[in-house]
Order: C-alpha cells, then sequence, then structure tokens
C-alpha cells in the first residue's frame, strides 16, 4: 500500500489553510486525513492543524498498538468517531480562548483502510472517492447549503455550481461544542484507490475527470496534475489531494 499526497496554497489565498497527514501501518492497515480549516488567515490554519494532531494521537497510535485479531469494524468506526469528536471539542475550547478565534473551525474527512474494508469518517465538504479502472464513486455526502439545495429538489447539480451560497457549509469541526460525525463502511476490491480531496479542488474537477486523469497520468503524476488544473482554472483556494493505492 501507497500513499501520495499535494497541498497547494492556490492562485489567490496567501496563506494555505489546508492540511493533511498519513501513516502506512502494513502492508493491510492504513490511515489518512485531509482537512480545510476556515476562520480566516492564521484561524483556519490553527484549527486544521489541531484536527491533525488529535487525529494523529488518536487514530495513529491506536492502529499502531492495535492487535488486528482482536479489533473489529465497530471498534474502528467508534475510534474514529471519537477521534473527531475530541478534535471538535478542543478546537471549540480554543476558539473561545480568544475573540479573535470565534470563527475558526476546519472540515475533515478521514479513510482508514484495515484489510479489505475502507471506513470512512467526515465533517464538511471535503470529500473521499473510490478509483477504479472503471469507475468512480463518491463516498461522502458535502455538509454543505448547497447540497441540502440539491437533495430537497430546489436546486439542479448544475445550479449548485455557481450558486452564490456554495461555500457555506453547515457543519465543521470546533463551530459548537457538540458535532455530529457521518460514517461510511464499504468492501474494497484489490485494484480500489481511496481519494480525498478538499474542496479546492471539487470545486474544479468534475468526478468523471478523476478517472481521465487517473489513467493518463499514473499514480506518481495524478494528483500533480489536478492541482495543475485547479489553479489553471482559477485557484480559488487553497488545494489538497491525496490518494491511497493499494496495488
Amino acid at each position: 500500500m501507497m500513499i501520495y499526497a499535494k497541498t497547494d496554497i492556490g492562485k489567490v489565498r496567501k496563506t494555505n489553510e489546508d492540511c493533511y497527514d498519513f501513516e502506512v501501518i502494513n502492508e493491510e492497515v492504513a490511515w489518512a486525513l485531509v482537512c480545510d480549516g476556515m476562520g480566516g488567515t492564521e484561524f483556519g490554519e490553527i484549527a486544521s492543524n489541531m484536527a491533525k494532531s488529535i487525529v494523529r494521537r488518536e487514530i495513529g497510535d491506536y492502529l499502531l498498538d492495535c492487535d488486528f485479531k482482536e479489533t473489529t469494524d465497530e471498534n474502528i468506526k467508534n475510534k474514529m468517531i471519537e477521534s473527531l469528536k475530541l478534535a471538535n471539542k478542543e478546537i471549540f475550547k480554543e476558539s473561545l480562548s480568544e475573540k479573535y478565534f470565534n470563527s475558526m473551525g476546519t472540515t475533515a474527512v478521514l479513510a482508514v483502510v484495515c484489510r479489505d474494508i475502507l471506513h470512512v469518517v467526515h465533517v464538511g465538504d471535503s470529500r473521499a472517492y473510490l478509483i477504479s479502472k472503471e469507475n468512480v464513486e463518491r463516498l461522502t455526502q458535502d455538509h454543505s447549503v448547497v447540497e441540502e439545495l440539491v437533495k430537497s429538489g430546489k436546486i439542479t447539480d448544475a445550479e449548485a455550481k455557481t450558486s452564490p451560497q456554495k461555500n457555506i457549509i453547515t457543519r465543521a469541526l470546533g463551530v459548537n461544542e457538540n458535532i455530529e460525525v457521518d460514517y461510511t463502511k464499504l468492501a474494497l476490491k484489490k485494484d480500489a484507490s481511496i481519494f480525498l480531496c478538499t474542496d479546492g479542488l471539487s470545486n474544479y474537477i468534475e468526478p468523471k475527470e478523476l478517472i481521465f486523469y487517473f489513467l493518463k497520468y499514473g499514480k506518481d503524476d495524478f494528483l500533480n496534475e489536478l492541482v495543475k488544473r485547479a489553479n489553471s482554472l482559477g485557484g480559488k483556494d487553497n488545494i489538497t489531494a491525496l490518494l491511497i493505492s493499494r496495488e
């Protein structure tokens, strides 16, 4: 198993509030995280990096010490959800320490591969996809105003892309004292790769384009070319992308 990751400041922002982290534990187990901070300048960066540190401490240490003969999918699920809820509480507490911090928060999408099972938890609009040579499947639903409008039939997918509300998210770590975390589990085929990204990439790249870039450039250049493409189309936000390859 190999993990590739890239983050880029984009063409407009003065700082990069995105971050990522990952670790390959052994041939069958790995974890990866992508976060997109919010709150302006350094405050979003503080929030995303707090989430990164807490997840590494909670999930990274758990998997390093784990007896995989004894652990269950439910154990992993609970630990993943617990790690994001803990990050939420610590970021929220920090946001109350200074009046300038009161708008800070971060999205988070966390993936754990354990044997042939993929576990994903997320809060916000950073996404997870499953990519194979034949198909791409979006695994997460954005916690955003436009996603709710699309679900309710009030706007179309096409209208969502140009909506003035497209950057308004309805859930983020650190904004409220308590948070609801979404969880997804699925069995993995051997050739499946897991792709995580922030909205600085997903706002520009259509899912079907992921397969095109994946097949054309291969794992080594896949992320570089996606980031180049997002920047060529405007690069109005920080851009982060991560690929977990099982081949």
